[in-house]
């Protein structure tokens, strides 16, 4: 039970993380939440895959990949913030 909530936790964390960055960077040019979500969406869905396939008979944690697709991305945002004064 204890590693069920623990991988639902982070499963739901790295969705939100990924709805809250797109939405800060797409603020200005895309009306509402939904195509962050979608976006965010998608990019789970493309972890838990790469998770899954990646290293066939070892299945990756998704947060894992999640945070290596996003570990990029992350570091330009604070490099553009940084910029931005």
């Amino acid at each position: 039970m204890k590693t069920s909530s623990v991988v639902v936790a982070a499963i739901a964390w790295a969705a939100t993380a990924v709805i809250a960055a797109v939405s800060l960077t797409l603020a200005g040019r895309v009306a509402g939440l939904l195509p962050a979500g979608a976006i965010g969406a998608l990019l789970v869905v493309a972890s838990d895959l790469l998770a899954r396939e990646l290293f066939a008979p070892i299945a990756l944690p998704v947060g894992v990949v999640t945070a290596f697709l996003g570990a990029p991305y992350l570091l330009f945002l604070l490099t553009r913030a940084n910029r931005a004064g």
